[in-house]
């Protein structure tokens, strides 16, 4: 087990532009389209029965969906967290449990699923709304220890729904819905005729519903956000300060796929590609489908130096995992970034290496400055598997024309204008804690790098298990 006090400074950052950027395309999909938890979470760890195989093969089929067989639920966590009592329980249950692993319609769509994507016990262990990820007795700490940090995470889980809110989505359906089988159905495009007449897509009053608690769930993680760097909405005087604050934080839409070159906002992506995002988000989501999110680059974003779940990459997904969860969207997150060599060797078998994609970053511009490179990369990428990605970083080269004019990218920008200035040690430490020490005045830098009594890295890479003692000494 690892932890964690302080991330790298870059990761905080990274991070949240990638969340915020995909935030910004769901709420484009969710304002623009008509198209088409129950509140209790999935079983509590603590509880005495356990379901059936059949019923936890069936929860494990679709992100969000319960035990209870009820759809876009908070579903981590439960008899599916084998590291506390019920789910470790479970767990001979959950090794017999009949995972099927969808293949698609599509002759050239590449296998990019696996039981362990879906089984996702890291998920179920880290988003588990109801137990301490550090209150495992795993743990090799005293009994009393581990019951006093289950006690104090439920105190603080039950102010952050009192202060922040919680998924509250109600199906008021009385029998179990019915999934629909795409297994015949290319690209899973499922016409409205052919869904099972009682599944949850035909229900109008359904879907307006959870659209609605959607939206909600979306703006709370926004406002999560804010806050975070020191923006939040409750904070704000009035809607001329809530007007600059949104501005700092712009996703900003271009015709062209270029940079606009502008002093604020923390990305932009052209017209075309957002709404294609868009679309891909409210497919993936109609269909409870998967969502790739694929990240190639070199050693910096593969995160050599530090943990690799604290990457930028696998903070994001930390992040956004759960949001699209109660979507009924698996996401899928990769870091396939690899020291010294880059992404170009990887481009020659990049739909069998990285394989499918619905948005593919590229972070290799230490090793690869040159744009044939890059093009090479975007590419492969584009030609293989079934679903065709959006771009994001890279040199678009001639892209543009070779796409037949459909080429959707965008990118990153600085970002550094949303980010509180340090001016000093004693003020650094009252700022927001993901922003303190990241930003420094020019006059006292080394608090921002490491040189000055603030470390860069704070962590663990190794915290005493109760069942596992390595013959190395670990630090």
């Amino acid at each position: 087990m690892a932890e964690s006090t302080k991330n790298d400074s870059w990761t905080p950052k990274l991070r949240n532009f990638l969340v915020i950027g995909s935030l910004a395309t769901f709420i484009f999909a969710v304002t623009s389209n008509t198209t088409t938890n129950n509140s209790g979470s999935s079983i509590s760890s603590d509880a005495a029965s356990i379901p059936d195989v059949d019923s936890i093969a069936r929860s494990m089929s679709i992100a969000g969906l319960g035990t209870s067989g009820k759809f876009h639920q908070s579903g981590f966590g439960g008899i599916q967290n084998i590291n506390h009592p019920a789910g470790a329980r479970a767990r001979r249950k959950l090794s017999e449990a009949n995972v099927i692993i969808p293949v698609s319609a599509v002759e050239h769509a590449v296998p990019s699923l696996s039981r362990e994507n879906i089984e996702n016990l890291h998920g179920h262990y880290v988003h588990d709304e109801h137990r301490s990820p550090f209150a495992s007795f795993l743990y090799d700490r005293p009994k009393e220890e581990l019951e006093a940090e289950q006690e104090e995470y439920l105190k603080k889980m039950s102010q952050v729904r009192q202060e922040w809110g919680a998924w509250n989505f109600n199906d008021e359906h009385p029998e179990i819905r019915p999934i629909a089988n795409f297994d015949k159905t290319p690209y899973k495009d499922m016409m409205n005729k052919d869904f099972p007449k009682n599944s949850w897509q035909m229900d109008q009053k359904y879907v307006t519903d959870f659209i609605a608690e959607a939206r909600k769930l979306v703006d709370r993680v926004r406002e999560g956000i804010y806050a975070e760097y020191g923006h939040p909405t409750k904070d704000l005087k009035s809607e001329e300060e809530i007007q600059a604050r949104n501005e700092l934080f712009k996703i900003h839409i271009t015709e062209e796929a270029v940079d606009p070159r502008v002093p604020h906002g923390w990305a932009f992506i052209n017209r075309k590609g957002l709404e294609m995002y868009a679309r891909k988000l409210l497919h993936s989501m109609m269909t409870n489908d998967e969502f790739y999110y694929i990240m190639g680059g070199h050693s910096a974003a593969a995160g050599h130096g530090n943990n690799f779940s604290q990457t930028y990459m696998l903070e994001f997904a930390n992040i956004m995992e759960p949001v699209l969860h109660k979507l009924g969207v698996r996401l899928i997150a990769r870091n396939l970034a690899m020291g010294g060599l880059g992404t170009t060797h990887y481009s020659l078998g990049a739909s069998t290496l990285y394989g499918e994609t619905d948005v593919m970053f590229w972070d290799s511009g230490m090793t690869e400055k040159g744009a044939a490179d890059q093009d090479l990369f975007h590419k492969q990428n584009l030609l293989g598997g079934e679903r065709v990605p959006v771009l994001l970083n890279g040199a678009v080269n001639n892209l543009k024309a070779e796409t037949g004019d459909n080429l959707w990218y965008g990118n990153i920008l600085p970002g550094w204008s949303a980010v509180p200035k340090t001016t000093g040690l004693d003020q650094g430490a009252e700022l927001p804690w993901t922003v303190q020490y990241l930003y420094c005045e020019q006059s006292v830098g080394g608090l921002c790098n490491g040189r000055e009594g603030v470390p860069t890295y704070h962590d663990s890479c190794w915290i005493p298990r109760s069942d596992y003692t390595p013959s190395t000494r670990q630090n």
